[in-house]
């Protein structure tokens, strides 16, 4: 529920073509506690009455743990759920989590519930991967095969285990696997990822009346995609893939998704520990680096070709303030120390919160929402997906775009929740 699963249900309940059929019962299986009295995750009013109509049903569940895992496809009165969406993994929130947390809650657990939906017979299972493999600021847009055309290990640990979740899923041959790989999710009651903290810091430079500014350089490359979007990609996916077999979508789609080492793998590690002797080592729910599956993936983005310079003056004009850029001084600085140019900048954007959060009427107790931006938020990378594929097979195309107006609709879903800060 960290990502896209609580659009997705506003979307299967309430905007599913007309012509499409209705949902039966739909299961959310999660690690969080949401009760009427109770929850370990913040969850708005809209989604709560959601949740409360009779066919959305939502378990809390550890499921890493294979028996657990294996109920959660069993639904109620011997119902057979025809749709997976795995939305599953670690790091949405969290950017610097040990390896060990991705391999197991990412890696693994998707090869799990891989396994076990190809088992239980299911029509199509999306897995989504978020922009986490990012590119160099000058390359193009790329595309479904961006990674073995790089030739280059992932940077990060998060872009790493995500890619291997990719391919744990992938070595289930016979399951209706579609991969998709999603531009910086925004939207109503998308509270974490890339965009919303920027918009969220718009409001914190009003109440600071300075100019926001940002790293780098306005034609650094950040595309978006709505959540609407995304979650009627998902869809046209889940449609496509449930009216053929694994072997004729790969045929049409598919792409190799061989073992790419990481650039670092002291920081980062591997999925087969290779310090332990085979006997030992964890193979367990993971594709083995000699493996390469094969697999149908789509990029799904708007088609906008976003960049930092564009969404800044969209969050200019929302806020009625100055936007820009930081100097070469500054840049050359955040080059060699990234970390202390973030670190101090979060501080600042830390202490106007805290003058902005006793000024609300009605009071807010709690808020989802965060202004922090982290180094890998700021780096000097691309992060820019073609999506071309998916416009010529699936037929789907973008409808949204980042503009005032969906900005302005996303705040308003903020407020309506009773979570956004107002200066």
């Amino acid at each position: 529920m960290q990502h896209v699963g609580r659009s997705l249900v506003h979307f299967l309940l309430n905007e599913l073509p007309a012509s499409q059929t209705k949902i039966g019962h739909i299961r959310i299986a999660d690690k969080f506690l949401v009760t009427e009295t109770a929850r370990t995750i913040y969850v708005e009013p809209e989604m709560l009455k959601a949740m409360q109509e009779g066919r959305v049903e939502h378990i809390q569940a550890n499921l890493n743990i294979q028996s657990t895992a294996e109920k959660m496809f069993e639904g109620p009165n011997g119902i057979k759920y025809d749709y997976v969406f795995d939305l599953s993994g670690e790091g949405i929130v969290n950017h610097m989590l040990p390896a060990q947390v991705l391999l197991e809650r990412t890696t693994k657990l998707t090869g799990l519930l891989a396994k076990i939906a190809s088992k239980k017979g299911v029509k199509a299972y999306i897995r989504d991967t978020p922009p986490f493999w990012l590119s160099k600021a000058g390359e193009t847009n790329y595309s479904e095969n961006f990674m073995v055309e790089q030739g280059q290990g992932a940077e990060t640990a998060r872009a790493y285990y995500y890619y291997e979740a990719e391919r744990a899923a992938a070595i289930n041959e016979t399951l209706p696997l579609v991969i998709l790989r999603s531009a910086n999710v925004f939207g109503p009651h998308q509270y974490h990822g890339t965009v919303t903290p920027r918009i969220a810091l718009g409001e914190v430079y009003a109440h600071l009346k300075e100019p926001f500014r940002l790293l780098w350089s306005a034609d650094l490359r950040l595309h978006t995609l709505h959540s609407r979007d995304w979650c009627r990609g998902a869809w046209k996916a889940a449609e496509w893939m449930s009216s053929r077999s694994r072997e004729e979508a790969n045929k049409i789609a598919g792409e190799s998704l061989p073992y790419i080492k990481p650039k670092d793998v002291g920081k980062i590690g591997e999925v087969v520990d290779k310090s332990k002797s085979a006997e030992n080592a964890s193979i367990e729910n993971i594709c083995l680096p000699e493996k390469t599956p094969i697999a149908p993936v789509f990029n799904l983005a708007d088609q906008d070709d976003m960049t930092q310079g564009k969404i800044l003056d969209v969050i200019g004009k929302v806020f009625d303030i100055q936007t820009g850029f930081t100097n070469a001084a500054i840049n050359a600085w955040a080059k060699l120390n990234l970390n202390s140019v973030v670190d101090e900048a979060n501080e600042k954007h830390t202490e106007a919160v805290a003058e902005i959060y006793p000024n609300q009427d009605p009071p807010i107790r709690y808020t989802p929402h965060t202004c922090y931006l982290g180094t890998q938020d700021l780096a000097q990378k691309a992060e820019a997906l073609d999506p071309t594929k998916a416009e010529k097979i699936l037929g789907w195309k973008a409808k949204e775009k980042f503009d005032e107006d969906t900005v302005k609709e996303v705040i308003q879903s903020f407020k309506d929740a009773g979570a956004w800060l107002t200066r």
